[in-house]
């Protein structure tokens, strides 16, 4: 036998081969080229049975045991081979060099999926978990800490400017009733079971606090709900100039009360000025209520409490103030800070008295913004209209954003080419606290990202290169997060989600993750804002995937191919009801099988022959029990899991056989990446699987 096959065989290089047989016993020339037939059977046969072992086998299997013996790490949904190999402690050669094994060629800048990490490091013999973590930060990106940080400028720049006022509470405590009666517009009944689904922004304009304080007999009526300007009356400049000292504005911020809105209500307490928390007379306070107030300190926001419903019979608003009393909210008529105004919704008693205070409360807090920079904002709602493209609304909260100024919106950019106040009138400009409509972008945007107005051609596409790569590395790690899979064989879930606004799109991916079983991967195969089309069909047909649609319609050419291609299609006008079938979907799936354990035996490795990508033969003996044709397997080093996979390929003397009993010796090819080694034990078993109520 020629000698560097010899080396081959026994996975040693061949100068080290010359220099050890000669030590163990045998007899070979340093420049032999061919060994002798039975000398190299056996070396071969000392080698398989473990009686011989070379000094590299030894320094590998220590330094394979060192690593055994490392703690379990925590590796992101995408990761580089240089920050792979400074968790792994190793060298960047060593980790390129295990990817080379694997098929896979990537450079140390090279980004690399869980997958393939977790593959590299557990051949190494660590134990991987995919990090807590699936969002990213990046200091280039505006966000809302940020957006803070900027808005605390020099007293001098600072002019007043309307302020932000965010409506939060449980749900059906009357949050949209009150706005309803402050704007004298009927958006409860044009929501969906009168439950606010959509973000919006509204601005009002009352009498100035002076003029309220010197003529209080004139408060009532005295709010302009829906101020329209026709073009008489903007021709009347005095007239103008005149309800500009008589009034001030307010801009209320609607934020929807269902739980999936979570985070975005918790972005409203960023984007606003001062909070009214609204609660019930009669129901007093609720989980949703705790959440907000939370919210509220959180962002260290002025509040008042409005006791709304009090025109229902029976109602104890004394109990309420003792519910807040008891949670350290104790009113002001208690000898507490917190403003309590008892309030119905409905009818409108207390709510004049309540706008008082917010303007008080914005005397007090001098709240102020610079209007003289390029404009900063909010986005507090998006979506795609079949006349006006994709629209967005923005909240200005520093600077004054005009008409054709360049922005950039996370990873959209574009120009302002339309702006439009809240009751739909062309504006060539927007000050700060003031929401505004943006017609002309190119995509939708996300609700919740920062608006940025960048004037300088070099500077802006800088930044809306950034912005992209920034905000697609994010997405991906979203939806990796929701597809990560669990547990071993995992069953899926592949659905299509199709929207009509962006924040609904951002509320169910979030309740996704909320409601996410280690039992079920959730695969988003596709998601995006429109009607459900054709090409949905087509895409949930070659996913098997179903197709869920909030607040959309689909075409008659789509549920004709729908009924074709036997794919389901769900519309929902809630999303309680969407979130609640996908939830029912997940619960069917999980409860219907019962995975059990059954050991089988155990089989102690001899030698090990040949290492393919995913795959490796090996010689062993069986302990105990029997070993079994494409049962799974644990493989243990002295009693410490280091790895698993299926056995593939039963021989007994080079004849396949389906199972082998104890005492006997047999080959085994073994579909796993773990580095399997002499003494190493299989652990063999099967899975019962039983149905389940």
């Amino acid at each position: 036998m020629n000698i560097t096959e010899l080396a081959r065989k026994l996975k040693i290089s061949t100068v080290k081969l010359r220099e050890e047989l000669p030590k163990l016993g045998f007899d070979i020339g340093q420049k032999a080229i061919k060994v002798n037939p039975w000398v190299a059977n056996k070396i071969m046969e000392n080698f398989q049975k473990g009686l011989i072992k070379f000094e590299e086998e030894k320094k590998e299997e220590k330094i394979i045991h060192q690593l055994a013996d490392k703690k379990e790490i925590k590796i992101p949904a995408t990761i580089t081979v240089y920050q792979l190999a400074q968790k792994l402690e190793m060298p960047v050669v060593q980790i390129i060099s295990e990817l080379i094994k694997n098929g896979i060629m990537a450079t140390i800048n090279e980004e690399i999926d869980f997958e393939t990490a977790s593959i590299v490091a557990q051949d190494l013999g660590f134990k991987t978990q995919i990090a807590d973590e699936v969002l990213i930060q990046d200091e280039n990106i505006i966000t809302n800490e940020k957006l803070k940080e900027i808005l605390k400028e020099d007293e001098d720049k600072l002019e007043s400017k309307p302020p932000v006022v965010v409506i939060m509470g449980h749900v059906d405590h009357g949050k949209t009733t009150l706005l309803d009666f402050i704007r004298k517009t009927n958006v409860a009944s044009s929501e969906s079971h009168g439950i606010t689904q959509h973000i919006g922004a509204y601005q009002i304009k009352i009498k100035s606090l002076s003029r309220v304080k010197t003529c209080p007999e004139s408060v009532e009526g005295s709010r302009d709900q829906k101020h329209t300007l026709s073009k008489s009356e903007g021709a009347k400049t005095k007239n103008k100039e005149k309800e500009n000292e008589e009034f001030q504005k307010i801009t209320f911020l609607d934020t929807p009360g269902h739980e999936a809105f979570k985070a975005m209500r918790a972005r409203g307490g960023r984007v606003a000025d001062i909070a009214i928390l609204v609660v019930a007379a009669d129901d007093g306070l609720k989980p949703q209520t705790f959440e907000a107030i939370k919210i509220i300190q959180q962002e260290k926001l002025p509040f008042i409490v409005a006791i709304n419903k009090i025109d229902k019979p029976g109602v104890d608003i004394e109990r309420l103030k003792q519910q807040l009393a008891e949670n350290n909210l104790l009113p002001e008529d208690w000898g507490g800070k917190i403003i309590c105004i008892p309030i119905s919704a409905k009818k409108g008693d207390g709510v004049d008295y309540l706008l008082e205070m917010i303007l008080l409360i914005q005397e007090m807090e001098k709240i102020k913004a610079n209007p003289n920079r390029e404009a900063l904002g909010t986005i507090i709602e998006s979506h795609l209209d079949s006349q006006e493209g994709a629209v967005a609304t923005v909240l200005i909260q520093t600077g004054i954003l005009k008409k054709g100024d360049a922005i950039i919106i996370g990873p959209v950019s574009g120009r302002a080419r339309t702006l439009k106040s809240f009751d739909n009138l062309e504006l060539n400009e927007a000050k700060p606290g003031t929401p505004v409509k943006i017609l002309g972008l190119k995509k939708v945007c996300q609700v919740g990202d920062i608006l940025e107005a960048v004037s300088n051609r070099k500077e802006f596409k800088k930044k809306e290169k950034e912005n992209s790569l920034f905000f697609e590395k994010k997405r991906k790690k979203i939806l990796f997060f929701l597809g990560q899979k669990k547990i071993l064989d995992a069953k899926e879930l592949n659905i299509i989600l199709k929207f009509d606004v962006s924040g609904s799109e951002e509320a169910i991916l979030e309740s996704l993750v909320k409601i996410h079983r280690p039992e079920l991967i959730i695969n988003v195969v596709a998601q995006g804002l429109g009607n459900i089309a054709e090409a949905d069909v087509m895409r949930a047909h070659a996913g098997q995937a179903q197709i869920f649609g909030l607040h959309v319609q689909a075409t008659k050419t789509a549920l004709i191919l729908a009924r074709e291609k036997n794919v389901q299609i769900k519309i929902y006008e809630t999303i309680y009801d969407l979130i609640d079938e996908i939830n029912k979907i997940q619960k069917e799936l999980a409860k219907t099988t019962k995975i059990e354990r059954i050991d089988l035996g155990h089989l102690r490795i001899l030698a090990t022959f040949k290492k393919g990508e995913s795959s490796i033969i090996l010689g062993g003996q069986v302990l105990d029990g029997k070993i079994i044709k494409k049962e799974k397997v644990d493989i243990k080093r002295r009693d410490k899991k280091i790895g698993e996979g299926i056995i593939d390929e039963l021989q007994t003397n080079k004849v396949p056989i389906e199972e082998v009993s104890a005492g006997a010796e047999c080959g085994i090819k073994l579909n796993t990446r773990t580095i399997v080694m002499p003494d190493d034990v299989l652990y063999v078993y099967e899975e019962k699987i039983t149905e389940t109520e």
